[in-house]
This record gives structure tokens, sequence and C-alpha cells, in this order.
């Protein structure tokens, strides 16, 4: 999967409450650059979103488990960006857990282990996830 096709989940999930706020346009900017993705190309994904505002990424891509799970606490990320979490988002954040292998709940154990700033005890929480495979 491409690094801008992760983005562009963060950004489904920014949109799915109707709302792009400044806060999930900043945790989704500082995604994106350890990836390498200029400014210009981040605004160019972000323009593309907001005009068509519908899920429609290809998660079939064969990911591993540690980048499932990378795309998951990133998506969790953006959700409490905001300080605020929508029924929506966590709805669209179980789908995307479902079609990764995990159960739903996974998004819950993710939002409780993550910290404000994404840090976790890993290997805990990687333990954790293998058991709420699917």
């Amino acid at each position: 999967m491409k690094n801008t096709e992760k983005l562009r989940i963060m950004i489904q999930l920014a949109l799915v409450d109707n709302q792009f706020e400044d806060t999930e346009r900043k945790f989704i900017q500082d995604l994106a650059k350890p990836n390498n993705i200029s400014s210009e190309e981040l605004d160019e994904v972000i323009t593309e979103e907001l005009k068509k505002k519908t899920f429609d990424m290809d998660l079939s891509v064969d990911l591993g488990f540690d980048a499932k799970i990378e795309i998951l606490a990133d998506m969790v990320g953006v959700m409490k960006s905001d300080g605020k979490v929508y029924l929506s988002e966590i709805k669209f954040c179980e789908m995307v857990a479902k079609v990764f292998g995990f159960k739903k709940k996974s998004i819950g154990l993710l939002s409780q282990m993550l910290k404000r700033d994404g840090s976790a005890d890993w290997p805990a929480l990687k333990t954790k996830m293998e058991e709420l495979k699917s």
C-alpha cells in the first residue's frame, strides 16, 4: 500500500463526521512528514478526498500484521485528534479493522492503549491485537 493511500484512509476518516478539523489536518500532516510526502502532494490528496467524500479504498492489499496495526493506530489518533469522537468515526475504524481481519473491539483496545502522543507499550499492544484477530 502506498503511503498516500494510507493517508487517504486517514483523510476519509476525518471526513466521516462531515467536518475536517484543523487538528485532524495537522495530525495527518504530521503522519505525512516521515513518509516523505510533500505538503503539495498531501494538499492534492486532501482536495481529491474533499471532492468525493466517499470511502473507496482498496483494502485488499496484502499488508503485514504490524502495518495493519500501524494504520489502525494512526486512524485512532486521527479520530481522537480533535477531542471529539463520533460514532460514525468509530464505525469507520471498526469497518477497516474488520477488513484487516480484526474484531471490532480492537478499536476500543487501541483507543485505550495509545497515549495522546501515539506512543504505547507496543509489544503488549501487539499481543492483545493478536488475540483480537477474527
